[in-house]
């Protein structure tokens, strides 16, 4: 999988997940998704940003890559910096977004294998 770390103005986009996307639905996390075969995680990165906020942006360095274990779940995730390129973001395939100061950051219940990039944005952002 791969996620957005997009920061302007000190703030972060975060994004709601679906209420029928299964048991994390309603948690929030930093968009993107999964990679389909023969993609890059950059390049499933800018798909999955188009798809799911009609934005157009450029995958830059990796941020952090966490991988998480839920019973006999493993979850790969790399975080990159992005830069948007164009468009303002829509919900086409989240409940929300947001653009999330650190303290916001802070306050909203994200995905469990996204908690330490929020709170190491948090720490970084600082209010």
């Amino acid at each position: 999988m791969s996620a957005a770390v997009l920061v302007e103005s000190g703030r972060v986009l975060v994004s709601l997940r679906l209420p029928d996307d299964g048991r994390h639905a309603d948690l929030w996390e930093f968009p993107g998704g999964t990679l389909e075969p023969g993609e890059t995680a950059e390049e499933a990165l800018v798909r999955e940003i188009r798809e799911e906020l009609d934005l157009s942006i450029v995958a830059g360095t990796l941020y952090e890559r966490v991988i998480y274990e839920d019973g006999n779940t493993r979850i790969d995730v790399r975080f990159f910096r992005v830069a948007r390129v164009s468009g303002e973001p829509r919900a086409l395939e989240v409940a929300k977004w947001e653009w999330a100061g650190p303290a916001r950051l802070r306050e909203l219940e994200f995905l469990p294998s996204n908690r330490a990039v929020r709170d190491r944005l948090a720490d970084e952002l600082r209010d």
